[in-house]
């Protein structure tokens, strides 16, 4: 599945927001992923949206992690 096929499924839950586009992209790439759940990008990436889930945020470095990975997957 492409990027944009995993962005538009979860554009109907996404508002305008840095937060709110980070979690999606953060979605994506673990979306893309799934049948390889090993893959230390993986393991990083659920790491992170665990850390969203019980903190409601994501730190600058996550932040910046979620965008070079999509930016490097989804190019």
């Amino acid at each position: 599945m492409k990027f944009s096929e995993y962005l538009d499924k979860y554009e109907p839950t996404i508002t305008e927001g840095s937060t709110e586009n980070a979690a999606k992209s953060l979605e994506a790439i673990l979306g893309s992923l799934k049948d390889d759940q090993k893959n230390d990008i993986y393991k990083m990436g659920k790491g992170i949206q665990d850390y969203y889930k019980k903190n409601g945020s994501f730190s600058p470095d996550q932040a910046k992690w979620i965008f070079n990975t999509s930016k490097g997957m989804f190019k």
